[in-house]
């Protein structure tokens, strides 16, 4: 006969193990196109870079969606509804809900629940937009200005992970975004020094200042 404890003990570890091992968002969007599609997808792999779709469903009537899908690990993911697209970092035992106003999507996009440190700073690193800040070197000509200008929008993004790395932030989403801080303003910078002459239509290799690739 079996230990009723035992089964017990089992049933729990069963379901802690069930609810760690998946994920529940819930949001709730006003002003979105009726039924409009919400979508959860992330790539499989680094090498295959497959999209898979994690979970769909449709806004009701009242711009609510709710689902709880598997999740095996802490990762990036995407949500997308309607035309609107977002970032998200989703860790297994997560519980997120948000509300946003999809007219205006990205200003108005706030998570609460289990998670929302990593996502709340992921939207608040959309509006920032630093990564396209910095890709602006095609504009400058001057090695020590174009210096200048992707330091500052470095600090500034550097700013705002330290205003959302509190304690509830998991480290799983800390080791995800230390290399993308780190190396988001490399290309940028390495690629300033490719210039190209419209007239001429060639490229050409401005002058950086001495010290310019300390950086690498």
């Amino acid at each position: 006969m079996n230990n009723p404890r035992n089964a017990l003990a089992a049933a729990l570890l069963l379901g802690t193990a069930t609810a760690f091992g998946q994920v529940y968002l819930s949001g709730d969007v006003k002003h979105a196109p009726d039924a409009a599609a919400v979508r959860i997808t992330f790539y499989n792999n680094t090498i295959e870079y497959t999209e898979v779709t994690a979970a769909s469903t449709l806004l009701d009537s009242s711009g609510h969606f709710a689902f709880r899908i598997p999740w095996d690990a802490a990762k990036p993911a995407s949500l997308t509804i309607a035309d609107q697209y977002t970032k998200l970092f989703l860790s297994p035992g997560d519980s997120l809900h948000f509300t946003v106003d999809y007219a205006r999507f990205d200003s108005t996009l706030h998570y609460s629940g289990k998670g929302a440190e990593a996502n709340n700073y992921l939207a608040a690193d959309v509006l920032g937009n630093f990564g396209y800040a910095a890709s602006t070197y095609m504009a400058y000509s001057d090695g020590n200005k174009y210096k200048l200008f992707v330091d500052s929008v470095e600090r500034l993004s550097n700013a705002l992970w330290k205003r959302y790395d509190k304690p509830g932030m998991s480290q799983a989403f800390r080791d995800y975004m230390r290399p993308e801080l780190q190396y988001r303003f490399v290309n940028p910078r390495y690629m300033f020094q490719v210039g190209y002459n419209r007239e001429k239509k060639e490229f050409y290799t401005k002058e950086v200042p001495p010290g310019y690739f300390d950086f690498l």
